[in-house]
């Protein structure tokens, strides 16, 4: 088992990359570290390449290491990563599975003053077979038929990494006319191809929210579709998470959810919760204070609204590729037992001139919720 580890150290360590985000003039306490993928107590097939992203934010000049760990083993670091002084540092690293069990992920980063911060997120890997009999959970559902620009914000900094093509893809089925993007998101760029209906494909990668798949037909064909164009023949979660290629920038001022983090994860029934949703400005100009950011929990079985935000959330002026984490209240009070999606909407009215008005939209993961303190 060391042996194997070592092997996988050395194929990691040199896929641990950095790219530095919007800089900024003062870094106050020490580093904070978001990890986007994989998903806690997430299972992969053996076999499968488990994709780490994370970010580092707070991070500043004097970030003087930063490790992803492995069961405590060393996986990739890099030395002195923030050259430009960098706000936040968004990392990937790729893992090639091999032997079952359960693996503890850690993201390390430290100051020059001796400061550190941690985080872990614990994964499983199990045989095909058993991944099969217990997975049954798919992807959360877009928030519209034209899927919001769902590029998370390290889609502006990491590079898209290498996928595995061995027992983590998925067979798939093309159920509407689908255009083929070079990024997950319609503001990756003008679409690259298209696929008619009943076309097979190979689903080889999802995105962080699991609304656009990354597909592969023959040898001519590797790009992204929006998921709702493409019914998977099997459960997806244990696919590769990547985040695609930076999208082009783009005139004027357009803001978009880029992330959804829900503190309980999962929320419970009538007990308070917090969606922290991340916004950027992805356009080219700074954008103003805009009206409000608001989240609504949608019940999958038929959409109705369950709960909704009761407060305003101000979104503060965002310069041109900026971001910010906004805390929203919610609490669900009704249908514990069913499953629900979290869906954040900045500028609510389209207050907000933006070169596009059909991307403010994003959906959370999926979720069950749990009874708590609702009565039957």
């Amino acid at each position: 088992m060391l042996l194997q580890v070592l092997c996988l150290l050395l194929l990691a360590g040199c896929n641990l990359n950095f790219a530095p985000d919007d800089p900024s003039p003062s870094f106050d306490g020490p580093p904070v570290i978001r990890i986007a993928a994989p998903l806690p107590n997430q299972k992969f097939q053996s076999g499968a390449t488990v994709i780490v992203q994370a970010r580092v934010e707070n991070a500043g000049p004097d970030i003087s290491r930063i490790a992803v760990l492995l069961n405590e083993e060393l996986m990739g670091e890099q030395l002195n990563p923030n050259e430009t002084d960098a706000e936040v540092l968004p990392l990937t690293i790729d893992w090639p599975t091999s032997n079952e069990g359960e693996y503890v992920i850690a993201v390390v980063a430290e100051r020059g003053d001796g400061s550190s911060a941690r985080e872990d997120v614990s994964i499983m890997v199990v045989p095909r077979s058993q991944y099969q009999a217990t997975e049954g959970a798919s992807a959360e559902e877009a928030a519209s038929t034209e899927s919001p620009s769902e590029a998370a914000p390290q889609a502006t900094a990491i590079s898209a990494p290498a996928v595995s093509t061995g027992p983590s893809e998925v067979t798939g089925i093309v159920i509407r006319p689908a255009p083929l993007r070079p990024g997950p998101g319609v503001d990756s760029g003008q679409p690259v191809g298209s696929l008619m209906v009943d076309d097979d494909v190979l689903i080889i990668a999802i995105n962080p929210a699991g609304t656009w798949y990354r597909i592969r037909r023959g040898t001519d064909i590797d790009a992204w579709v929006d998921a709702s164009l493409v019914a998977a023949a099997d459960d997806i979660s244990g696919l590769p998470i990547e985040t695609g290629a930076p999208p082009p920038p783009q005139e004027g001022v357009n803001l978009v959810v880029t992330s959804i983090e829900l503190d309980p994860d999962p929320p419970v029934c009538g007990q308070p919760a917090n969606v922290r949703a991340t916004i950027r400005n992805s356009g080219a100009l700074d954008s103003q204070t805009s009206p409000w950011v608001g989240a609504k929990a949608h019940l999958l079985s038929d959409e109705s609204v369950q709960a909704q935000n009761p407060e305003t959330v101000y979104l503060p002026a965002l310069a041109a590729g900026a971001e910010t984490v906004l805390e929203i209240p919610l609490t669900l009070t009704a249908r514990f037992g069913e499953s629900h999606v979290i869906r954040v909407t900045v500028d609510q009215g389209n207050h907000v001139i933006e070169t596009r008005e059909n991307d403010n939209t994003a959906a959370s993961r999926q979720f069950e919720l749990s009874q708590g303190t609702c009565s039957a």
